[in-house]
């Protein structure tokens, strides 16, 4: 019934699923918002005109220069996120 920033959708989509294990993936502060409403982790790629200190004052916990970076960090790491924010991005 409700659209971002509510995280609604976010919730539904989730259904029972791990909120421990579930990371959302944006490019917009909208998404970021969505995430923290829905109590989930957001990584935001910076194709959506948004800043990296916007998404990052957003609540991101992490913000990748392009889908390629994240493709790539998936194929590394098996993981979005990496410890103690050691990002390379």
């Amino acid at each position: 019934a409700r659209s971002k920033p509510d995280g609604e959708l976010l919730t539904r989509a989730l259904g029972d699923h791990d909120r421990d294990t579930a990371t959302v993936i944006g490019d917009a502060v909208w998404d970021v918002h969505a995430a923290r409403d829905a109590g989930l982790r957001c990584v935001s790629v910076l194709t959506g005109g948004f800043s990296r200190a916007e998404l990052y004052d957003a609540g991101a916990v992490d913000v990748l220069a392009t889908a390629r970076s994240l493709a790539e960090r998936l194929r590394d790491s098996g993981s979005l996120l990496i410890p103690d924010g050691d990002s390379e991005e």
